[in-house]
């Protein structure tokens, strides 16, 4: 589920999501990034208790295949499983399990790999 209200301004705009701004810019010439690079967003996780806990990801798409990924703030990356969207302007559905048990990668770098490797073939 993602929040889907209006950009916020840029002196309202957590720090959480500056960190990934600020990995999207260094790697801007990365192809990953070049090529599939689709958002920042704000996403708000169902959680089991019935509340919901919101954090940032990477959305990177390509056609529509989209893929989330996430910083744990200690440095380590987390890629999701690609998934089919129904269009293009589908919302990527994600629960507490999509984040779990995923394979963890040390940098942004490892992760762009890891996300290229698991890319679904067209």
């Amino acid at each position: 589920m993602w929040d889907d209200e209006q950009p916020l301004p840029p002196d309202q705009v957590p720090e959480e999501a500056h960190t990934y701004a600020e990995a999207i810019m260094a790697y801007q010439d990365h192809p990953v990034v070049r090529d599939y690079f689709h958002q920042i967003t704000l996403c708000q996780v169902p959680m089991p208790d019935g509340g919901a806990m919101p954090f940032f990801v990477l959305e990177f798409r390509d056609g529509r295949d989209a893929v989330l990924v996430w910083n744990d703030g200690q440095g380590t990356w987390g890629v999701g499983a690609w998934q089919r969207l129904a269009d293009a302007d589908a919302v990527v559905q994600a629960d507490v399990g999509y984040f779990q048990d995923r394979p963890a990668a040390p940098s942004f770098t490892a992760a762009l790999q890891q996300l290229l490797q698991t890319k679904p073939l067209p």
